[in-house]
């Protein structure tokens, strides 16, 4: 005899919308406000950053601005200039500082 086998029928898979649904919509739009509130908050740290950089440079002498010019730190750290340039990691220059003052 011949056995005879059933093959089961699966549905036909349902295909992507090419548009999305307006929850879909919803959701993305939620994601880029989130999105663009995250980005104002990173700028304005940045602006803060720059701020108190300038702040420790600008209470520094010329003579102190000259011995951290032309210091030589870690080699693996940036040069000053690059810093310097940026002027965006106040944390850097008061180690920098520190460093070159106090030792």
């Amino acid at each position: 005899s011949i056995a005879r086998f059933k093959i089961p029928c699966y549905p036909e898979p349902t295909p992507e919308p090419t548009e999305p649904t307006p929850g879909r919509i919803i959701e993305i739009e939620r994601a880029k406000e989130q999105m663009r509130l995250h980005l104002a908050e990173i700028q304005k740290l940045k602006e803060n950053k720059r701020t108190g950089f300038g702040m420790i440079w600008g209470r520094l002498s010329q003579g102190s601005r000259d011995v951290l010019e032309n210091s030589s730190t870690d080699p693996a750290a940036p040069p000053f200039s690059t810093i310097l340039e940026a002027r965006d990691d106040p944390l850097e220059l008061l180690r920098r500082v520190i460093t070159t003052h106090l030792t």
